[in-house]
């Protein structure tokens, strides 16, 4: 009898063992099929480029880059005029104006995706970190403190930040060519770095036209075209 129940509990601990394991089967089944559907949605979404967050950057970059032309050329003339104001009204316009699309879009569109959180976390910090560093360094030539870097440094770390920007930007869309326009930043970066001199401001500017400006109106216009189509 004792031999009896012995081998009935052996069984009922085999049979418990075998459906955890199928239990832990199934969850596994599961988990990855979630993995992959999250996969396949994030991979969807990377499709489509979103018009409503294209427009300001599009403004700001033309404008920024016709400020960078106009600093260029009043350094090329030694004019005494100071530019300083020019950047702020730049900054306070592209600020502003990137505000209220948002506050206007905010009222319209309820449903980010997945893809455009982590597109927006991405720009989001690097462009606070560009701004961030632009502060410290004319915060540092106001106060009249020893200062770390020369203004100019911030043409060729600011092209490394971009190419960052661009290069996890294309990553995540799963575009080539979004993420190979990283590589043309961090060119541009190493050539202003070791080669610096005045001319930053005029190959800055060009490269944000060439590489940030046009870009951007491709897939502007890629984007208006897939709404267009999904209507």
């Amino acid at each position: 009898m004792g031999w009896w129940n012995l081998l009935g509990s052996f069984r009922f601990v085999k049979q418990s063992a075998l459906i955890i394991i199928l239990i832990e089967t199934v969850m596994e089944t599961l988990q990855a099929q979630q993995e992959l559907a999250f996969i396949r949605k994030v991979m969807e979404d990377s499709r489509i480029s979103f018009i409503d967050d294209r427009k300001p950057k599009l403004l700001w970059v033309a404008v920024t880059a016709l400020g960078l032309l106009y600093t260029y050329a009043q350094a090329l003339e030694d004019s005494d005029l100071y530019v300083g104001w020019i950047w702020l009204a730049i900054s306070a316009f592209g600020w502003g104006y990137i505000y209220w699309v948002y506050r206007q879009s905010s009222r319209t569109v309820h449903v980010q995706t997945h893809t455009a959180k982590i597109l927006g976390s991405i720009w989001g910090a690097c462009g606070f970190s560009i701004a961030f560093l632009i502060a410290l360094v004319f915060g540092t030539l106001y106060l009249h403190i020893d200062k770390l870097m020369h203004p100019l440094a911030l043409c060729p770390l600011t092209a490394a930040i971009i190419g960052i920007a661009y290069y996890l930007d294309g990553t995540v869309r799963v575009v080539q060519w979004i993420r190979n326009l990283a590589f043309a930043w961090w060119l541009g970066a190493g050539i202003m770095f070791f080669f610096p001199s005045i001319h930053n401001l005029l190959i800055f500017a060009l490269m944000l036209l060439a590489f940030h400006l046009i870009p951007s109106i491709i897939l502007y216009q890629r984007s208006k075209a897939a709404s267009g189509n999904t209507k």
